[in-house]
């Protein structure tokens, strides 16, 4: 069960790292846009799984909302 945690945790910070290398000017810019870009990978993929949930349901949207509102924090936080 926590595959998909240790996968998305592994993916933001990979591409954190990556963005943070392509701005490259100073550590506290490239931490920041490191940051905003996890942040926004989170936020694209909480849209996406929201949508995909209301084509099953309410029920399943709330929950796929709520989980992913739970990982843009923690994705946000790291």
């Amino acid at each position: 069960m926590t595959l998909p945690v240790v996968g998305a945790g592994l993916t933001g910070i990979i591409g954190g790292l990556v963005a943070g290398y392509v701005s490259g000017t100073k550590l506290d810019d490239g931490a920041l846009n490191g940051g905003v870009a996890t942040a926004a990978g989170a936020i694209v993929a909480l849209v996406i799984l929201t949508i995909g949930g209301l084509l099953a349901g309410p029920v399943p949207a709330m929950g796929l909302f709520a989980f992913g509102v739970l990982f843009v924090v923690v994705a946000a936080s790291s």
